[in-house]
């Protein structure tokens, strides 16, 4: 199960690289996904052979199913992330 998690991400990486390399794109779009989003999908890939992807960095629960397939790279559950976001707002 963990390969194909893995093959997920690893897809989703290199489409991110290739259209940054290939298209031209606004700025913020391209820092947007060199700052966040493939840092993000490294992460979860280290997640992943460490054995804890899908699971909250902040609460230790599981990350809903939902939740990683619109955002692999999610590292925190819902309501942590909630939590975490409205600390800065």
């Amino acid at each position: 199960m963990s390969q194909g998690k893995r093959q997920l991400l690893a897809g989703k990486r290199a489409h991110i690289e290739h259209i940054l390399r290939t298209q031209d794109r606004p700025k913020g779009y391209v820092d947007l996904k060199i700052t966040r989003v493939l840092p993000a999908l490294r992460r979860a890939e280290a997640k992943i052979d460490e054995g804890t992807y899908g699971i909250c960095d902040d609460c230790n629960q599981a990350i809903a199913k939902k939740r990683l397939k619109v955002a692999p790279g999610a590292t925190r559950c819902v309501s942590c992330q909630k939590i975490f976001e409205d600390s800065y707002t």
